[in-house]
């Protein structure tokens, strides 16, 4: 988490020196990346894990339609979790990992958007891989499975600069809650 942390400062210090006074509004054909963490969703008994990261990116798609106007983008997302343990003078350990890959489009709502505001909603269509791993007790297990994931989102994105600003998400991906820095390219 610290070095996400300290990879998301570096991001928006280096993207965020071009602070001049232009309009923050999403323009056609512009695009915006997001990354984040999220919370909830899956969790696993007396593990120990990091918040989820999340990373997706929506290119806004030509004029309006209707009252807004559409974008269409991708979403990775990543979780695992750990445990170590003794029992009966054996140690044992899991790991759960959770890979998330996906496309979406979102619907932009130019009613509610404003300057730097954007509020979008829409829907998430793709995989989830998933791998568990058992060891200790004189024997091993691993599995995995790829189900798919036919998802919700909607979400609200603040610019404090023309290029950089703020996102959260809710809704079926990694984790119901992402929250994280937006930066438009």
């Amino acid at each position: 988490m610290k070095k996400f942390s300290v990879l998301l400062a570096i991001v928006v210090f280096a993207f965020g020196t071009n602070v001049m006074a232009q309009e923050h509004t999403l323009s056609p054909n512009s695009g915006v990346l997001h990354a984040g963490v999220a919370f909830g969703g899956y969790s696993y008994s007396n593990a120990s894990s990091l918040p989820a990261i999340n990373i997706s990116y929506d290119r806004l798609l030509g004029q309006g339609t209707g009252p807004g106007f559409l974008s269409v983008g991708a979403v990775v997302g990543y979780k695992s979790a750990r445990r170590k343990y003794e029992a009966g003078g054996q140690n044992y350990k899991d790991k759960w990992s959770n890979l998330l890959v996906g496309a979406r489009v979102l619907y932009h709502l130019d009613v509610v958007n404003r300057n730097k505001f954007n509020v979008y909603f829409g829907s998430i269509v793709g995989v989830r891989i998933f791998s568990y791993d058992y060891g200790g007790g004189g024997f091993d297990i691993s599995r995995n499975s790829v189900s798919a994931l036919v998802g919700g989102v909607a979400g609200a994105q603040y610019f404090f600069t023309n290029r950089i600003g703020a996102f959260a998400e809710v809704g079926y991906g990694i984790g119901f809650f992402n929250l994280g820095a937006s930066i438009k390219l």
